[in-house]
């Protein structure tokens, strides 16, 4: 029973963490907007900088999702039921909702930006960051990685 209590204490701060993570991407999206309404915006080095820690906070976000998704497959091992913990569950519910609705909030931030993005520089589309899949940006991620090696 307190292995299956520290999986669910592990799934939170898996959730807190992608939380955090997914709270600076907003952050950065909401400032990379107002790099794009400006007047004399003209794809500066500040937003491609933005962009790259972007990147690498998306893939801690993926990272935490692969995490959470094996320790969530780990607890169907044991035979403890999760109604013997209800505040743990309940909190973890809350925290899913609240991913949820940053990553709401991230993709119209993106679209957004992508239509400031486009105002700006109507003959040229520019990549805002957060509109290519999930599988996408690991594919990059891992093909990066290797160049690095």
């Amino acid at each position: 029973m307190d292995d299956f209590k520290t999986q669910l204490q592990l799934l939170t701060d898996i959730i807190l963490k992608k939380r955090t993570a997914l709270e600076q991407i907003l952050s950065i999206t909401e400032n990379q907007e107002v790099l794009l309404r400006a007047a004399d915006f003209d794809g500066t080095e500040m937003f491609w900088t933005m962009n790259e820690e972007k990147q690498k906070l998306i893939e801690e976000v993926i990272n935490a999702d692969n995490f959470f998704e094996r320790t969530f497959d780990e607890l169907k091992d044991f035979d403890t039921s999760a109604r013997a913990f209800p505040e743990i569950v309940r909190g973890l519910q809350d925290l899913v909702r609240d991913v949820t609705d940053f990553d709401v909030k991230i993709r119209l931030q993106e679209q957004k930006n992508r239509g400031y993005a486009y105002r700006s520089n109507p003959h040229r589309e520019i990549n805002t960051g957060n509109e290519a899949s999930k599988d996408y940006i690991l594919k990059q991620y891992q093909k990066n990685t290797k160049k690095e090696e």
